[in-house]
């Protein structure tokens, strides 16, 4: 019982992670966004396949340290 706790635990800290991950990489390339049309008057579209992408990277990352 103590071990299916304990995965149980692990397993909702990875999806907390995944989840804080997601949103801060949202959060970032929302920000580039937002500067690059405020100093090149440039609109940048932000794809979920772009969000998803970054977030795997930025979680790789984050589990190499």
């Amino acid at each position: 019982m103590e071990e299916k706790d304990n995965e149980i635990q692990q397993n909702c800290s990875e999806e907390d992670l995944r989840l804080q991950v997601l949103q801060l990489t949202k959060d970032i390339l929302q920000q580039k966004a937002a500067m690059r049309w405020e100093t090149h008057k440039k609109c940048e579209d932000i794809t979920i396949d772009q969000i998803l992408h970054e977030s795997k990277k930025l979680l790789d990352f984050i589990k190499k340290g």
